[in-house]
């Protein structure tokens, strides 16, 4: 357990481009990440009146780490039986995002209940990762 803590208090130390620590949404898949072995560069936990309307983690991944992180979403989809899941999108790194169909009303505007929900999908990841990754 003191290698998460480690970590976490690592991760107390980051800072973005606007000298902003880690949103606290997104810190818990941030610190699993890391100590599942991924390098992190960039995320945030979402937001309703800027940015992406989801939370997102951009990771740096060789080949052989985004096999091993896209089984680690597979198992983590068929043990979950979310609503939401979530999918690496390819561009200079990797971006780890949810996604879940939108109903026809959820998409006439940013809605808090959908972000909460997606939130609420990355801390169950978090919590996944934690589970798999040993102490």
């Amino acid at each position: 357990m003191s290698n998460l803590v480690d970590i976490e208090k690592r991760v107390d130390g980051f800072r973005d481009a606007l000298d902003e620590p880690v949103d606290p949404k997104i810190k818990k898949l941030v610190v699993a990440l890391i100590n599942a072995g991924f390098e992190t560069s960039a995320s945030c936990e979402g937001h309703l009146d800027h940015g992406c309307p989801y939370p997102w983690v951009d990771i740096k991944c060789d080949k052989n780490e985004v096999k091993r992180l896209r089984g680690l979403l597979r198992e983590f989809k068929r043990l979950n039986k979310a609503n939401a899941k979530f999918f690496l999108v390819d561009f200079n790194d990797y971006r780890l995002q949810p996604y879940r169909r939108l109903q026809a009303d959820e998409k006439l505007k940013p809605n808090t209940v959908v972000l909460r929900q997606l939130q609420a999908t990355a801390d169950a990841l978090a919590d996944y990762l934690a589970s798999k990754t040993p102490e």
